[in-house]
């Protein structure tokens, strides 16, 4: 986690493109997976950030269902799914998740 917050650009909630193909372009593949380790770790300002990236992530999907690459991912849907994951995690003081702040709405 420590070197992918090297290349985490919090103004935009993406990291950057860690193949070093492109100038300073963002990469939603590995923000997703950052997102997830960030909320897994769970320190300082962790939750907030995977939140941020996760929001991106989901506004930047494809909306339309004739579109190729269209996905349909409900916020509920997904939320309920996340609810999951951070069910399996504990606080840094041993207690669940869902007692951390962790809170969605």
């Amino acid at each position: 986690m420590a070197w992918m917050d090297t290349f985490y650009d919090s103004s935009e909630g993406y990291l950057y493109d860690l193949s070093a193909t492109a100038a300073l372009r963002h990469e939603t593949r590995h923000s997703t997976w950052y997102a997830l380790g960030l909320l897994a770790r769970n320190e300082h300002n962790d939750v907030d950030e995977a939140e941020k990236i996760i929001g991106n992530v989901i506004g930047a999907q494809f909306k339309d269902p004739p579109e190729q690459w269209y996905v349909y991912l409900s916020s509920l849907y997904f939320q309920s799914q996340l609810r999951s994951i951070l069910a399996g995690l504990s606080c840094t003081d041993g207690a669940d998740a869902s007692s951390c702040g962790m809170v969605f709405q």
